[in-house]
């Protein structure tokens, strides 16, 4: 199945033993080395003492704060969601977790079901691409044209892949009035910081549905 990515942004997530909604998805992080799903990321509001010590003894916020070859803290999603009105105050605070690629069994059309019970708490450690940042993010051909900007991803849910892109306000807007088109991840060259250079002759293999580029 192809889909966007913002099919898959507040997705319910439910356990492959369980259907019991566990939390919705906050971002989607892409692999720098090769065009795939790294992990789905969520929030919760966790209670104070949920989330255990680490091998070494220390507790969540001190692993992430301190980093560099810390093991990053886990929490078992099936003790729960914490209720909504848990504050800071209230001796809880809003954590972030990832579930990585592999425990992703399937994204349905109405929820992301997971497999395993551990989720690793989110650092910044994690060399990511984050979906919610890529967007509006240009695409310039190597010989410097700009094609449009990247307003979403397409994503093969099988195999978890990053097949493409959904481009708009550039070369194609300007000259149709048509500002949607959908490029293939393949044309990459390189990931600038605000930009992704692509090959020249992408310009022309740009196509008008996405499911045109399997």
């Amino acid at each position: 199945m192809i889909m966007l990515g913002k099919d898959v942004i507040d997705k319910t997530i439910v356990h492959v033993e369980d259907d019991q909604e566990k939390a919705k998805v906050k971002d989607l992080l892409i692999r720098k080395d090769r065009p795939e799903m790294a992990y789905l990321t969520f929030d919760l509001k966790i209670p104070s003492g949920e989330i255990g010590e680490n091998e070494d003894g220390r507790g969540a916020l001190d692993t992430v704060r301190a980093g560099g070859g810390v093991k990053p803290a886990t929490w078992n999603i099936n003790q729960g969601t914490a209720p909504p009105e848990v504050t800071p105050s209230a001796g809880g605070e809003k954590r972030f977790f990832l579930i990585p690629k592999e425990q992703i069994e399937r994204i349905s059309s109405n929820a992301v079901v997971m497999s395993g019970t551990e989720v690793q708490e989110e650092s910044r450690e994690i060399d990511c691409y984050s979906y919610s940042l890529l967007k509006d993010r240009e695409i310039e051909t190597e010989d410097g044209e700009t094609l449009g900007k990247i307003k979403d991803i397409v994503i093969e849910e099988r195999e978890k892949k990053i097949i493409g892109f959904k481009l708009s306000e550039g070369f194609w807007e300007k000259l149709i009035g048509d500002g949607t088109k959908y490029m293939s991840y393949d044309g990459i060259i390189e990931w600038k910081d605000d930009k992704i250079i692509v090959k020249a002759s992408v310009k022309d293999q740009l196509v008008d549905e996405y499911e045109q580029l399997v």
